[in-house]
């Protein structure tokens, strides 16, 4: 077990920086840094945004469902606090865990 990781993929920001450099997919994805940024996210993600804390959330919460016309829901502090990635149409998601003791 590599505990070095940990830090690593506690934070969205790191752990989507990781999966790219291994070249493992993910949803597009960006650092939400500024209001300003909407119209380009639209443009490079498509109608539907998801917006994640980068740390701390699970399970949806701290995550947001946003198109377009909605982005003022988005609470000031999540700038430069989330990431927002595409939204992507599926049936089912798996999470997995696993320990090596019991």
């Amino acid at each position: 077990m590599n505990r070095d990781v940990f830090p690593i993929i506690a934070d969205r920001l790191t752990q989507k920086q990781l999966f790219d450099k291994l070249h493992l997919p993910t949803a597009p994805w960006q650092l939400l840094a500024d209001r300003s940024e909407w119209p380009a996210v639209f443009e490079r993600l498509g109608e539907l945004a998801i917006v994640k804390r980068r740390t701390g959330g699970y399970d949806g919460r701290g995550q947001w469902r946003l198109r377009a016309n909605e982005t003022e829901q988005l609470p000031a502090e999540c700038y430069g606090e989330c990431i927002v990635e595409q939204g992507i149409n599926f049936s089912g998601e798996v999470s997995a865990g696993w320990r090596t003791r019991i």
